[in-house]
């Protein structure tokens, strides 16, 4: 069986070598780190995003009472921590959650913190009413 550069001129041969490089080299640029300070800030804002995203969804499924804000610092954090020769650590964003591109996971998320303080509020009226018959 002949082989594919046994069948191509020298030249050819080289300049197919030197594209390949070329394409290799800018796949490993593309994901390297960024090369400026705006592609490391949009990186990092969507990495934040993520996290608030996921933080959303896990507190839809068991909520514990932490407040969006809660999850903006933890994620800003976990972020700047996860590389920070990458993301120095004055680096911050704080989305409002309007901004948050995952709205499909905010309702969930904001019907369980409603119905979590109607039960609250229930509970508090509960046990005051408790006192009261015990006084």
């Amino acid at each position: 069986m002949t082989r594919l550069t046994n069948l191509l001129p020298i030249k050819f041969e080289v300049c197919l070598t030197t594209v390949f490089g070329s394409l290799l080299l800018l796949l490993a640029s593309s994901c390297g780190s960024p090369q400026s300070k705006e592609s490391a800030t949009t990186l990092f804002n969507r990495h934040v995003e993520s996290c608030v995203c996921q933080n959303l969804v896990i507190e839809t499924d068991n909520y514990s009472r932490l407040e969006y804000s809660d999850f903006i610092e933890s994620c800003n954090s976990t972020v700047r921590d996860s590389n920070p020769e990458r993301f120095p650590a004055e680096m911050e964003y704080s989305p409002t959650i309007d901004e948050l591109r995952c709205q499909e996971d905010v309702e969930p998320w904001l019907e369980v913190v409603e119905e979590n303080r109607q039960l609250q509020e229930n509970n508090r009226e509960f046990w005051e009413k408790l006192h009261d018959v015990q006084e």
